[in-house]
């Protein structure tokens, strides 16, 4: 049945730790001394330190796309995020704990009213290829960068960026935003070179990302690695380590064999459970956070859907669903339930009792589902394998056949999936985290807005011009309290109309040697800074 939301959840902090969580295991995270000193390298007292200065990383999805500002609306994910931050930089420095400390921007002032960032450009600073960094890069990167398809989604508020004298720039906006210092230091706020794009253009630009980060993008190789070098001339210092070699590892246990044989030195967006399986004495270390993202499930409705078009289905599958069941086979309980695709603690967040809840009854999704025309077809998931999404369609399935529908799996690499969910079509279903970079309820927008969507996203066949125009007006909207109805209006529509079902406000969890230093999660699942790595 359909309830107002009762108090199901503490207040959210969204950067939890493990220790907050009152989580301990072998994996409780220890302070194995800063590479250099006697205890660090292992050898025992006196001995010569053991300096690391080429680690591997790995991580279940691939990264393919690392030229942000395309004009054919190919969007970079956070399967992408852990090169991109790496490769270039953004004005300002998103941390783990949420704050913002300068980067590319050594200050910045913001106006009484919210509409003018003056930024001060720090100098000195070169790309890769030796260019040094202008505040005609700074207003390239806002003024044409903002304005493609992908990055319209976070910097949306952008009106235009001034270019001041030769290290200050204003960047109006079209209405006070603020998640804005949040939008910036995303991965559409991350600086390009004007010069070096006028030469080699958008496909120039991705084949050979040139940024002013800590690391060189190398080499690639697709299906396998990513190879990063440091670069030596990086203004914040040369990294620790010289070489990182970032791996796709899809199998889960292959990836914790692989991180307890030292085949691997971090696992970036893993599973909790094997963790907590692991002996003291293993090697292997990890730290969780609560994310900024949300785990939903949304339907096909698109031209090639099937039985999903059909709202009874929809609600069968949205009663049949137990999301404490799921909480505990994916999360081991760490995780919370998820009502609706805004994380608490977002601004914008619509406050618990504001909006609709379904909670799991089975009798009623069987119900909707004697209601529906089905026929016992294949209702299949699309999941990128050895990811926690796999694990959680797998719990959907079992409690999707207890009620009689014939719910499979299909778990495939992160490329396939992208083919699968935005071109073939060729699904029921698909799930992946759905992270806001911005930490505001606008991730809405992003799931749910039929402009921002194009046509051939087929989970959102259905237009709905009511939800639309409120997601539209919430992005804009100054006043908290009226933007909370807002959000719990829309919220409510998604839910009435089984558009998608949120499962779970995902976990950040990495996991490390004991030797690494400086390995933090933050709340943007895959947002590593490798120069505070050792």
């Amino acid at each position: 049945m359909i309830k107002k939301t009762i108090a199901l959840f503490m207040m959210v902090c969204l950067v939890l730790s493990l220790g907050a969580c009152g989580s301990t295991s072998s994996g409780t995270p220890s302070t194995p001394g800063t590479s250099g000193s006697p205890d660090a390298s292992g050898n025992g007292e006196g001995a010569a330190p053991a300096r690391k200065e080429s680690i591997v990383s790995a991580a279940a999805s691939e990264a393919d796309l690392f030229f942000m500002y395309n004009t054919v609306g190919a969007a970079t994910n956070m399967d992408e995020v852990p090169i991109l931050h790496n490769v270039y930089d953004t004005l300002v420095k998103l941390n783990p704990d949420n704050s913002i400390t300068p980067l590319l921007a050594e200050s910045w002032e913001i106006s009484e009213d919210g509409m003018d960032y003056t930024m001060k450009i720090r100098q000195g600073v070169t790309f890769h290829n030796g260019y040094p960094l202008t505040v005609e890069d700074v207003a390239f990167t806002l003024n044409y960068g903002s304005q493609t398809p992908g990055a319209t989604s976070l910097m949306f508020a952008v009106d235009n960026c001034e270019i001041i004298d030769d290290s200050t720039v204003v960047i109006h906006l079209k209405a006070p935003f603020g998640g804005f210092l949040n939008s910036l230091a995303s991965r559409y706020g991350l600086v390009v070179s004007k010069k070096y794009f006028d030469e080699v253009g958008e496909e120039g630009y991705a084949e050979k990302p040139v940024g002013t980060g800590p690391y060189i993008f190398a080499d690639r190789t697709p299906g396998d690695s990513i190879t990063l070098e440091a670069f030596p001339d990086y203004w914040g210092g040369e990294a620790s380590i010289k070489t990182i070699y970032h791996k796709v590892i899809s199998d889960p246990n292959a990836q914790i064999m692989a991180l307890e044989n030292g085949e691997i030195d971090v696992l970036i967006n893993t599973n909790i459970a094997p963790l907590l399986k692991l002996p003291e004495s293993s090697p292997v270390k990890y730290k969780v956070q609560t994310a900024a993202s949300v785990m939903p499930m949304h339907f096909n409705m698109g031209e090639k859907a099937g039985i999903t078009k059909d709202i009874n289905f929809r609600r069968a599958v949205q009663y049949a669903i137990d999301k404490e069941e799921i909480n505990i086979g994916t999360y081991e309980g760490y995780a919370q339930p998820a009502p609706i695709v805004i994380v608490p603690g977002f601004t914008g967040y619509p406050g618990e009792g504001n909006f609709n809840v379904i909670e799991r009854d089975v009798e009623k999704a069987k119900e909707f589902l004697k209601a529906a025309n089905y026929n016992g077809e294949e209702f299949s998931i699309c999941v990128t394998a050895g990811t926690r999404a796999e694990t959680t369609a797998q719990i959907i399935q079992g409690q999707l056949i207890e009620v009689g529908i014939n719910c499979t799996v299909n778990a495939v690499d992160s490329v396939s999936w992208t083919a699968i969910t935005r071109q073939s079509g060729d699904f029921g279903a698909h799930l992946r985290p759905s992270s806001s970079s911005t930490l505001d309820a606008d991730i809405m927008y992003f799931n749910f807005n039929s402009t921002y969507l194009s046509k051939e996203t087929y989970h959102i066949g259905n237009h709905l011009p009511e939800l639309d125009e409120l997601l539209v007006t919430g992005r804009t909207e100054s006043d908290a309290e009226k933007r909370r109805e807002i959000y719990a209006q829309a919220a409510n529509i998604v839910t009435d109309q089984a558009l998608a079902i949120p499962t779970l406000y995902d976990m950040n969890v990495v996991a490390f040697n004991e030797k690494m230093n400086g390995v933090e999660p933050g709340a943007l699942v895959g947002l590593y800074y490798m120069h505070d790595w050792s």
